[in-house]
């Protein structure tokens, strides 16, 4: 407790430019710090970007040694699918730019298009739920048309006819 209390005077007696410094240290060190302080500030929408690209690269580090070798240990397969499910929460109920949107598809298409991992399906869903407008469903469209395969043209066809507004289809 002694140590503790020191600790929080020694703060406390930190001028503003000491105690600025000491925050950007501490953020630049721990992720974690840095989502800490997102979430002190009340920024949830800067929390929620970061933990996409965590859960992301937690995912796809999986997911590219699956399209290295057609498939993998169950286990690695049931992680991949955890942080995906992950994700997908993040993706329905967190509050995320469409800029931070389009940076997971853009990211994440790039294993999507080497059909090997056995993961197509779930990253499409994925693809799916992160697009929430229509500059988010042509940023998708554009990223299918890149390498598109027979089903990837199915699906941008039901993209303009189910998801895109009627302004954007004439």
């Amino acid at each position: 407790m002694e140590n503790h209390r020191s600790l929080e005077d020694k703060i406390k007696a930190l001028e503003k430019p000491q105690l600025q410094e000491l925050i950007s240290e501490l953020i630049r060190k721990s992720r974690d710090c840095k989502k800490l302080t997102y979430i002190w500030l009340g920024d949830t929408e800067k929390v929620n970007e970061e933990l996409i690209q965590e859960y992301w690269s937690n995912a796809a580090e999986i997911i590219y040694e699956f399209n290295e070798l057609g498939g993998g240990p169950e286990e690695k397969e049931e992680e991949a699918y955890e942080w995906l499910e992950e994700i997908s929460q993040l993706l329905k109920t967190g509050s995320l730019s469409s800029e931070a949107r389009q940076y997971f598809i853009d990211d994440a298409i790039f294993e999507y298009q080497k059909h090997n991992s056995g993961f197509d399906d779930g990253l499409m869903e994925l693809f799916f739920e992160a697009c929430k407008s229509d500059e988010d469903w042509e940023f998708l469209i554009q990223k299918l048309k890149e390498k598109p395969s027979e089903w990837d043209l199915q699906l941008i066809e039901e993209i303009y006819g189910k998801h895109l507004s009627k302004k954007n289809t004439s």
